[in-house]
């Protein structure tokens, strides 16, 4: 084992993470998740059931993330994912109709957990150590997105 400044072995992997709910996506079916992942972005989508399917986006980027401004954050992703294939022009366009939204970057060594009292633009997380153990969605370099209490983040 090794004592020293976190610094000294964390490493930014420079990935954004977004998802969004959307109502009526055209080419969802039941109970399928599909994704498509080229050279610097990866796109999901996963059918919920009762019209609503979930949208998940990862992107690589360097630089300064909006935390308060959902049209900052979708201008972002629109750019980082101009000219992209697959369904992604459809999916940006959906964005600014999504029920919920929320984007992130990964930190190393933490857990974004959804603040369920937070209210406003891009739901904020406040960042914890990792302790729980739970499973979730890997961002950065061993950050995991839950919300805290084991269920969706989207409720």
């Amino acid at each position: 084992m090794i004592f020293d400044p976190d610094e000294r072995f964390e490493n930014y992997l420079g990935i954004v993470v977004s998802a969004l709910e959307v109502q009526g996506y055209p080419q969802r079916d039941e109970l399928i998740a599909t994704m498509h992942a080229e050279a610097g972005f990866q796109a999901v989508w996963l059918s919920l059931g009762a019209d609503v399917t979930l949208c998940l986006l990862s992107v690589r980027y360097q630089g300064a993330v909006p935390t308060d401004d959902r049209s900052a954050q979708q201008a972002l992703l629109r750019a980082r994912l101009a000219g992209k294939g697959w369904e992604v022009p459809l999916i940006l366009d959906l964005m600014p109709l999504a029920k919920t939204f929320y984007l992130d970057f990964g930190e190393p060594d933490s857990d974004a957990v959804v603040d369920p009292g937070a209210r406003g633009v891009g739901r904020r997380c406040r960042r914890v150590p990792v302790v729980s153990g739970r499973p979730g969605v890997r961002i950065g370099n061993g950050g995991v997105l839950h919300s805290g209490r084991g269920t969706s983040p989207f409720q």
